[in-house]
């Protein structure tokens, strides 16, 4: 794990690129998007030492909070507070907070880590709700 270190413009990229990703148009739809967010700009940031993707996925009629959290160095994982952090910035809710650090995530967060991968990385997921119909076109 990689020790927590959080400063500079992070919050407000993180919050420019969640509301990018916040407009239907923009939102990755499970198999049926031709694209993933990770090959796109406008979903990625480097925050400090952390690479980020965030979307909105649509994913069974439901539309969640999607992130993907990387240390930019080593085979190391984001340190919990980091990413549970970071993930605040992107909207993600309901985390315990402690003088402005997530120390815990919140229970309708599910997250993971993927230590195999070429770059190890947390994935964080919230549901937001079920999608409404009109918002259902294809991007």
């Amino acid at each position: 794990m990689s020790l927590l270190v959080l400063s500079g413009n992070g919050k407000e990229l993180a919050h420019e690129i969640a509301l990018f990703a916040a407009m239907p148009e923009h939102w990755y739809r499970l198999g049926e998007s031709t694209w993933t967010p990770g090959e796109r700009a406008g979903y990625v940031a480097r925050i400090d030492a952390y690479q980020c993707c965030f979307s909105y996925t649509l994913a069974n009629g439901n539309l969640h909070r999607h992130l993907s959290i990387s240390v930019n160095r080593g085979k190391t994982l984001p340190h919990p507070f980091a990413f549970f952090t970071i993930a605040s910035w992107f909207g993600f809710t309901g985390g315990k907070e402690h003088e402005g650090v997530v120390v815990e995530a919140a229970e309708d967060w599910t997250w993971g880590a993927n230590e195999k991968a070429p770059l190890p990385h947390v994935v964080l997921v919230q549901k937001i709700g079920p999608a409404c119909e009109a918002t259902r076109r294809s991007a």
